[in-house]
């Protein structure tokens, strides 16, 4: 993306916040959110955003960028994490529910829900 720079030796620590810039605006979701939060062991390839932009997947210097669109009334509940943003803890069981078959499908799904149960807001997941 024009004048935007990264040097290449720091590439794997920021690839969210390289994706996050490349897709403007989106926020990290689905079996890359699970990945970070820690709720699955899985070891993910694919960054997977969302975003309320159409855009085609991309590969850039190793990295592979799977983007889902949403319409813009879906396209919420995200926070900034340093320097990258991701789906809230509620909002990606939403999302998952939305899309099984980017988190692994409902088995996985249900095996990440199991395991993030403990550290999400039940109330607010119910509110969504």
């Amino acid at each position: 993306k024009k004048n935007n720079y990264v040097v290449k030796n720091n590439l794997a620590e920021n690839r969210f916040n390289i994706a996050n810039q490349i897709v403007n605006p989106s926020y990290i979701s689905f079996w890359s959110a699970f990945s970070y939060y820690g709720y699955t062991e899985q070891q993910i390839r694919a960054i997977q955003l969302v975003s309320i932009k159409q855009v085609k997947n991309l590969k850039f210097k190793g990295l592979f960028i799977e983007t889902t669109t949403f319409k813009p009334k879906e396209f919420f509940g995200y926070t900034r994490i340093n320097n990258f943003v991701i789906a809230e803890k509620e909002k990606l069981i939403i999302d998952c529910l939305y899309k099984p078959e980017k988190c692994g499908g409902i088995d996985e799904l249900k095996k990440c829900l199991k395991n993030s149960w403990q550290d999400i807001n039940q109330k607010n997941l119910l509110s969504i």
